[in-house]
């Protein structure tokens, strides 16, 4: 098997690698299925983690000729130093062992489906945050959080009130939370004007970014 010296790719559920599997060219034409099969990760041809393929390229290595295919596997957002890749052609089986590395999170954009709501318990926003990594979406841990602030003051809310949190970022790099502004006060009043809401990475105060909202009173 060949990766073209590669044996490593970040693990940001978008990276691929390439693995070329070979047999000999005098091999009988009924013979010549190759099944790749994976630990991780999934073949980018059928989103599986087992794929088979006929060899019919002919691949040339030290002047000798073979018969190869070719699949390319994409990694998922899992750290892992234990990734085996194994192509067998009846029993004959060969394997590569490759690596899936950190992601780390980079960039973050905070978005909701809407962007005003009366003050009231009724009323509910759901909050998106999205996170890349330089290559894709970053690697699995990552939990982000949301503030929320008076835009006029930037005094934080002491306890905003969040539903159907999902704060671990899936494989996707996306986290989410429904937001009612029912419970607000300013000065022992219903709140009313516009709020400042950040997405931010928990522990990471430097990967942030805000939207402003409005609250009104309701009708």
């Amino acid at each position: 098997m060949a990766t073209d010296d590669v044996y490593s790719i970040p693990a940001d559920n978008n990276s691929t690698i390439k693995i070329t599997s070979y047999i000999s060219i005098d091999s009988d034409s009924d013979k010549r299925e190759i099944e790749f099969i994976t630990t991780a990760g999934v073949f980018t041809e059928n989103s599986k983690q087992t794929l088979t393929k006929t060899a019919k390229d002919t691949l040339s290595i030290n002047r000798l000729k073979y018969l190869s295919a070719t699949v390319y596997l994409k990694s998922s957002n899992i750290v892992s130093s234990d990734v085996k890749v194994t192509a067998k052609t009846f029993a004959y089986p060969a394997s590569v062992n490759l690596a899936f590395t950190e992601a780390a999170a980079k960039a973050l954009k905070i978005s909701s489906n809407i962007f005003g709501m009366d003050n009231s318990f009724e009323s509910e926003a759901l909050l998106t945050v999205n996170v890349n990594s330089e290559t894709g979406f970053p690697s699995s841990g990552y939990e982000i959080e949301f503030l929320v602030l008076n835009a006029n003051t930037n005094i934080p809310f002491s306890n905003p009130r969040f539903r159907e949190e999902k704060l671990k970022l899936n494989a996707n790099g996306l986290g989410s939370a429904k937001f009612t502004a029912g419970n607000l006060l300013l000065n022992g009043s219903t709140f009313k004007g516009d709020l400042k809401i950040i997405g931010r990475l928990k522990n990471n105060e430097t990967i942030t970014d805000t939207l402003k909202f409005n609250i009104y009173n309701p009708l």
